[in-house]
């Protein structure tokens, strides 16, 4: 069964930096439903098509992959505002005023009085290569369309 539009299909990863570091890996497959930008774009069109079995090796550009660094989105915060178990490394969650997203900061470093929070994607501004196998395509089922990922994600 060929990868396309409304098919679930379970993938293995590895993406590495262009110096040949691991950034990341599935380890156990992950599960997305084709077509509905639940991966990075370039990833999901060199999927489209495969079936079990096939592989796929693509490289990213931080633009094709999660983003340019943005140092306007490292910024110094009083660490009098937060409770004493943050510390370098922690991943903090808070809540954009004007749309009501939520937003992500790693804890980057701290001095005396402050903690300094980088908003972007661990990945922003690397240049990237995925690769991945693909090791199930299946179906979706009408509630998974609905929804627009697989059941139980």
């Amino acid at each position: 069964m060929q990868i396309t539009q409304n098919r679930v299909v379970g993938l293995t990863f590895e993406m590495t930096t262009e110096d040949g570091r691991l950034a990341d890996r599935s380890g156990e497959p992950i599960l997305y439903l084709h077509g509905h930008d639940n991966l990075l774009p370039k990833v999901e069109a060199a999927l489209e098509g495969k079936t079990e079995g096939d592989t796929v090796d693509v490289p990213l550009s931080p633009e094709e992959g999660f983003g340019a660094y943005d140092q306007a989105l490292v910024r110094p915060e009083l660490k009098s505002v937060f409770p004493p178990e943050v510390k370098v490394g922690l991943l903090l969650e808070a809540t954009d005023p004007q749309t009501g997203d939520p937003l992500l900061f790693r804890v980057v470093d701290e001095d005396e009085q402050h903690f300094v929070l980088d908003g972007n994607h661990p990945f922003a501004g690397l240049t990237l290569r995925f690769q991945g196998k693909v090791v199930s395509v299946r179906d979706a089922t009408a509630a998974e369309i609905a929804q627009g990922h697989p059941e139980g994600i």
